[in-house]
């Protein structure tokens, strides 16, 4: 711009340097001019402010409202994957928490979930014991003295014992991967596993018997060892089995794995409604796992299983398969969903919402290694479940000989350096069982039960201890009253029971498969108490 005005300016003084008279009379008009100049250069660098302001304002404007669509769909991403991970769950996810903690590929093929289980408890139970010895006549050897079980029939030589345990202690891992396929397996510390009655019973360092069977001197018989069955394993994997899905109906696994025959056993122990299965349950020798391969059907309102496996060697369930020797057995199972839905039945439980009923049947044949032994089972079972209560019932009948009388034989015969005693029956006659429970929520959270269970060993007839045929006590006879309170439903709750057992249940324990152990019974000093037991447990439970 000072470039226009001097170069005005010139034009201006040249132009009157060349013609005087032509220039005004004053120096006024010059600069008039000069202002007129300074005046449109003040406009001009106005008007340049104006565009300059006006173009960064349009400027910051575009700038503000791209960003602004920016940031409103970052803001947006962000609240729906926190509202997935919120809830930690639904389809869009790939970890999270569903029925047990999970990680999955996001096209679903390759998936682990995790659960776990905690249960410990505190119980209290008490013994009536017979006064004097019991002294009987045994074929073969003479008489036989059997120390008095009032001295110590459960602790020292106390009739009442208490105390804590960790009952069980589990972690499970299971999934799926490409091609239809899926895994299991269970790893559970217990104290039961790996011993119990049911192992030590026929070891020799259980028993003491003594005694020359002279006059005046008779053989004297007791028994020294565990006074509380087994758990399912011998060691701490309780199963482990890989399958696939053939079609939308059928699939196949094996592995180690329960029996399908009855309903009591196939529930897992955290999704029972007492704080354990019954003694009647764990009695048969279908209550178990086993090595095997199973197949399996779903057709909507009805499922169905058969599986063939090792045989009934008590040992083998965690055994090489060499010690199977010539065991084999063959089981299956069928449900029926008559109403609700399968989901209501994972448990045994009472449920709010709508009723559903399902039955199931099972059955199983058995032979042990050296073909000694065969053991049939046939079990039945109907639950109902209503808005708040529920019911169940089953019966089961069958051999379940696992020979414990002519192993007790033998231990005797080895120690007397004899071959003539037969004290000791097998339980080779038919045995029958059956319980019947319930429950219903008094509150939101809280939850009464009861359990009747009833049973009749099939032991032969002999007035050996341990088996006493035709006596009642033999017989088992059981009623529970329970309260569980849910403090998380279905994860963590608080129960107690108490239990009442009319007769002393040491013959159904000792010639069952498991019927101790974490039921939290035991076998009495010599299996002829006056009945009369009660035990009081509590349990606190945390599962996910």
């Amino acid at each position: 711009m000072q470039f226009i005005l001097m170069a005005g300016a010139t034009i201006l003084h040249t132009a009157a340097a060349a013609s005087p008279a032509a220039m005004p009379s004053d120096a006024t008009t010059i600069q008039s001019l000069l202002n007129r100049l300074e005046a449109a250069e003040a406009r001009i660098n106005t008007a340049d402010e104006h565009i300059s302001d006006l173009t960064m304002k349009q400027g910051a404007d575009w700038m503000t409202q791209e960003r602004s669509e920016q940031i409103k769909g970052i803001v947006q991403d962000v609240l729906a994957d926190a509202d997935t991970r919120a809830t930690l769950q639904g389809s869009g996810a790939t970890s999270g928490y569903d029925k047990g903690f999970f990680i999955r590929s996001e096209d679903g093929q390759w998936s682990l979930k995790m659960n776990g289980l905690l249960q410990q408890r505190w119980n209290v139970g008490h013994q009536s014991g017979s006064a004097v010895g019991v002294t009987r006549t045994y074929p073969g050897v003479g008489t036989a003295t059997l120390a008095s079980a009032s001295s110590n029939p459960i602790s020292v030589n106390h009739n009442t014992a208490f105390g804590f345990e960790t009952t069980r202690m589990m972690t499970q891992l299971s999934g799926t991967m490409p091609g239809d396929s899926f895994f299991s397996a269970r790893v559970e510390y217990t104290p039961y596993n790996g011993g119990g009655f049911q192992s030590d019973f026929r070891d020799a360092d259980s028993w003491v018997i003594g005694g020359t069977g002279a006059a005046g001197d008779p053989y004297t018989i007791q028994y020294n060892g565990t006074r509380s069955g087994g758990g399912l394993s011998s060691g701490p994997l309780e199963w482990a089995y890989a399958g696939w899905n053939i079609d939308d109906t059928w699939s196949i696994r094996i592995g180690k794995q329960k029996i399908d025959v009855s309903r009591g056993f196939i529930v897992n122990a955290e999704d029972q409604q007492a704080i354990e299965r019954s003694a009647q349950t764990y009695y048969w020798v279908t209550s178990n796992v086993t090595e095997g391969i199973r197949l399996g059907g779903d057709f909507g309102s009805a499922r169905v299983s058969a599986m063939v496996s090792n045989g009934s060697n008590a040992t083998v369930d965690d055994g090489r398969w060499i010690d199977n020797n010539h065991g084999w057995g063959v089981t299956g199972r069928a449900e029926f969903l008559l109403d609700g839905t399968w989901d209501q039945f994972d448990r045994i439980g009472s449920v709010t919402g709508d009723a559903g009923v399902l039955a199931g049947i099972g059955a199983g044949y058995l032979r042990n290694g050296d073909q000694s032994r065969s053991n049939w089972v046939i079990s039945g079972d109907v639950s109902y479940q209503a808005n708040g209560w529920n019911v169940y019932a089953s019966a089961t009948a069958g051999d379940n000989d696992l020979g414990v009388g002519s192993t007790l034989n033998s231990l005797v015969n080895e120690d007397l350096g004899i071959t003539t005693f037969d004290g000791f029956q097998d339980n080779d006659g038919t045995s029958v069982g059956f319980e019947v429970g319930g429950g219903l929520f008094v509150t939101d959270n809280s939850e009464l039960y009861a359990l009747w269970q009833w049973l009749s060993p099939g032991v032969g007839a002999s007035n050996a201890p341990l088996s006493l045929a035709g006596d009642p006590s033999a017989k088992l006879n059981i009623v529970t009253l329970g309260l569980n309170h849910y403090l998380v439903n279905p994860n963590v709750k608080l129960s107690l029971d108490w239990t009442w057992s009319f007769t002393d249940p040491s013959t159904a324990l000792a010639y069952g498969s498991r019927s101790g152990g974490p039921t939290g019974w035991w076998v009495s000093q010599n299996g002829t108490t006056t009945g009369s037991l009660w035990l009081l447990r509590t349990q606190m439970q945390l599962s996910f």
